[in-house]
């Protein structure tokens, strides 16, 4: 329908409008071609307008459309670009049309999104933190607000703050969680970033408030698989606290609710959820946690181009913590711990260190090498209080010759 309006009667606005509408789309539809020729043809119309909230939008549009081309620096200098309110419509020129409907305050914000999506890329997870903080003080000034945009920005820090030990920031989550509307459309971000302030807690130390927003989390979850996740989490987390019959509850809990799950429906990205099962199931029940694994296999899908996911390795760490747990039990040591060493060496790569604690315990359990142990022990002194500290004190007090050496 979009290909189908005819341009050529219609005013430089009507026309600008429509096509940076199209260059979206085309870049949604994979057609980055058709893309990258609506972007000439609406930087033509668009001088013709002299609106500055007009061009910001263009400008953002093609910043997008480098980034998903992987011209990661061609993105970053036209985001720069926007971000340094220098325009090329000539002054005399330009006027602001009050009836646009977003502010160039709303585009910069998401310039500073889309320059954290690519800090994320070259795997600087700080710096994307902070041009997200960046993007909510734009967002906050801005005359204008998008709630879709904000949960899903508030959701993509939410989970960097849970891998990334910024209790400052994780404040600022939780805060801003309340200014999250509870209407459905928004139901998702708002299970993620509970569900990452459930895990901020627990790693500080909150093991109380870590299963309290776990269980929230269950609560408000507006799908099976991600409720799922969040009663796994709570066992987990339990399980590491030595309450054993309660981890167990919640893991057969979640185990009938997957049971229920017709899970090649399930949203691509949530499928994942069968690999956190398997893991969970894995020490209990070999051949069902296989079972769970090959599930996962045959449903898994591929990811578009525009998913942070698609682009890093942080995914693969995960699958290779959740596979070696399955194959450990079913006996295959020396993969398990290949496995677990690649696990190991894409958190460190990333700067994950938790982690990378959490794989290097389970190799020196598998090896008796105590200097996986030094990575653990650095990451429980940052975190005196969490589970680590009590998994890594538990470790050396069964070992006499660790106990020692710590």
């Amino acid at each position: 329908m979009l290909e189908d309006a005819d341009l050529t009667n219609m005013s430089h606005r009507s026309a600008a409008e429509l096509l940076i509408v199209r260059i979206v789309a085309y870049i949604q539809c994979d057609d980055l071609e058709a893309a990258r020729r609506s972007v000439v043809d609406a930087k033509v119309r668009s001088y013709g307008v002299g609106s500055v909230e007009l061009e910001s939008e263009l400008l953002y549009s093609s910043a997008l459309l480098e980034w998903t081309l992987g011209n990661r620096s061609a993105a970053k200098d036209l985001a720069s670009s926007l971000l340094s309110n220098h325009s090329s419509i000539p002054a005399w020129l330009r006027e602001n049309i009050d009836s646009y409907p977003y502010s160039r305050g709303y585009w910069r914000a998401r310039s500073f999104e889309l320059l954290g999506m690519t800090a994320g890329l070259e795997k600087d997870y700080e710096a994307q933190a902070g041009f997200l903080m960046s993007a909510f003080e734009e967002f906050d000034g801005a005359s204008c607000r998008d709630a879709l945009v904000e949960g899903s920005m508030l959701s993509n820090l939410a989970v960097l703050v849970r891998d990334l030990q910024d209790e400052r920031i994780a404040d600022f989550v939780r805060a801003r969680l309340s200014r999250i509307s509870e209407r459905p459309s928004l139901a998702h971000f708002r299970f993620h970033i509970q569900h990452a302030i459930g895990w901020c807690s627990a790693l500080a130390g909150d093991h109380l408030g870590g299963l309290r927003e776990f269980r929230h989390s269950a609560e408000i979850a507006p799908s099976t698989p991600l409720r799922i996740r969040a009663i796994l989490d709570r066992s987990f987390l339990a399980n590491q606290l030595s309450e054993k019959y309660f981890a167990l509850e919640q893991l057969e809990h979640a185990c009938q609710l997957a049971n229920s799950v017709d899970w090649e429906s399930v949203v691509s990205n949530d499928r994942s959820i069968l690999l956190q099962l398997a893991m969970a199931v894995a020490p209990h029940d070999a051949l069902r946690a296989r079972a769970m694994l090959d599930r996962y296999g045959s449903v898994r899908a591929p990811i578009s181009r525009l998913a942070m996911i698609a682009h890093d390795r942080r995914q693969r760490g995960e699958d290779c913590m959740a596979i070696a747990t399955v194959v450990r039990a079913e006996g295959q040591l020396d993969r398990a711990t290949m496995l677990f060493k690649e696990a190991l060496d894409i958190w460190t790569d990333v700067g994950y260190a938790w982690r990378a604690a959490a794989a290097a315990i389970e190799i020196y359990t598998l090896t008796g090498d105590t200097a996986y142990l030094d990575v653990v022990a650095r990451e429980a002194a940052e975190r005196p209080r969490s589970w680590i500290a009590s998994r890594y004190a538990a470790v050396v007090l069964d070992d006499p010759k660790t106990f020692v050496r710590a």
